[in-house]
């Protein structure tokens, strides 16, 4: 395979040319269309330019029209910062004949066929009859619209990956990126899908989870019988009002009970729930660390004393090791995001983005 020279290609018969994402395929579409006119004096409705998107085709237009601006006002000026054109101007002959067929080609720009394949046999003909070349398969299929294709890939791999996990990290995921739609989302955002991730990352081993668990079920197995006397320790007027609620009435809606009393019930509430058998029991829900130790330390007024419970000192265990185990997730979705990202890569195919045809 030869190296593509725009300036010196040969712009007659068949040529097929490879070429993968940012190799500036627009940029030679435009100079081919620019000689072309120039050396084979080609009108501008002789020439057939085909791509496979609304969008491509007007940056193709817009981008050929400037090309043609640039090398008219190159040939008058004699320069150019343009290397094709500078190439053009200081090679051909007679400068101003070049300018005028230029301007002629503005001119009739509107009849130029710049158009988004309109014929779909052509290129995948096409393709079909250069497979080797191009490294196609036999029976490749050009799509538009990949939509279908990105669900597929995205929802087989949620699957694949959530479906025998944890429940912890289940959970995690539920809670950070909520469904499939999330990686959906992060395909979209890739352009360039073919950049290798340095330095490769490798699945966590996740060695959190189980001290995790073992101090969770023992939160579980204290809480029925610590509820009571730690809902009283958290009642401690030595709290600070403005973390745990004033000793004040709630509210006219309540006016039996203080806005302590409200928030530590709410809160004993959260912890039935994530003392239950058949909670996920992660993530930890908000406000969990209002139970913990180092939590009411700093809550506690000045020269007061905390309030204790051994139940307080279990959550400290569980919290300490819930950020472990949260900071591995986050590990593992980081390289979720790269598993998808090759999983994607290898169900792209190789295809043809643009064609310039002649008649």
């Amino acid at each position: 395979m030869k190296p593509f020279d725009l300036l010196n290609a040969p712009l007659s018969g068949s040529n097929l040319i490879e070429a993968s994402a940012g190799t500036g395929k627009t940029y030679n579409i435009e100079g081919l269309f620019i000689r072309l006119v120039l050396e084979m004096q080609l009108q501008v409705d002789q020439i057939l330019v085909l791509t496979f998107t609304n969008a491509a085709t007007e940056e193709l237009k817009d981008r050929i029209r400037n090309k043609l601006v640039q090398a008219r006002d190159a040939f008058a000026a004699g320069d150019s910062t343009d290397a094709l054109i500078k190439s053009l101007v200081k090679t051909y002959p007679d400068q101003k004949a070049a300018g005028v067929r230029m301007h002629e080609a503005l001119i009739d720009f509107d009849q130029a066929a710049i158009k988004k394949n309109y014929v779909a046999v052509t290129p995948i003909h096409f393709i079909h009859e250069n497979a080797f070349e191009t490294h196609s398969l036999f029976d490749t299929e050009l799509v538009s619209n990949q939509y279908h294709l990105i669900q597929e890939v995205v929802d087989d791999f949620w699957r694949n990956t959530f479906y025998t996990a944890s429940t912890e990290w289940i959970g995690f995921a539920l809670d950070r990126i909520k469904n499939p739609g999330y990686f959906i989302r992060l395909l979209d955002k890739v352009r360039t899908p073919d950049v290798k991730i340095v330095p490769e990352s490798s699945e966590p081993a996740l060695e959190a989870l189980q001290p995790f668990r073992s101090a969770l079920d023992a939160l579980r197995k204290a809480w029925p019988a610590s509820r009571e006397a730690v809902i009283q320790a958290m009642m401690d007027p030595a709290l600070n009002a403005n973390i745990y609620g004033s000793m004040k009435a709630a509210g006219a809606d309540l006016p039996q009970m203080s806005a302590r009393a409200l928030k530590v019930t709410t809160l004993a509430e959260a912890m039935d729930r994530l003392a239950h058998p058949q909670s996920t029991g992660f993530p930890l829900f908000d406000k969990f660390e209002y139970f913990t130790t180092a939590k009411l330390t700093r809550a506690t007024k000045k020269n007061n004393r905390p309030p204790e419970h051994e139940f307080f000192n279990l959550c400290d265990l569980v919290s300490t090791r819930g950020e472990l185990l949260k900071a591995e997730f986050e590990q593992s979705l980081m390289f979720l995001k790269t598993r998808l990202g090759l999983s994607c890569g290898n169900e792209k195919k190789k295809g043809i983005s643009s064609i310039l045809m002649i008649f």
